[in-house]
């Protein structure tokens, strides 16, 4: 992969990693969706109004 192929990493693409990594580690689904729905709700928090 050349670098003017690469795009830049989002939160989104890290949160996902971040669960997807969870669960393969044996977390309790349930609890990871939790955790991604707490931290999906303080993101919106912090969002920047327009």
């Amino acid at each position: 992969m050349t670098p003017s192929a690469w795009t830049p990493l989002e939160l989104h693409s890290l949160r996902r990693s971040y669960i997807t990594h969870l669960i393969e580690d044996g977390h309790d689904p349930l609890f990871a969706g939790l955790l991604a729905a707490a931290r999906h709700a303080l993101d919106a928090l912090r969002a920047p109004t327009a």
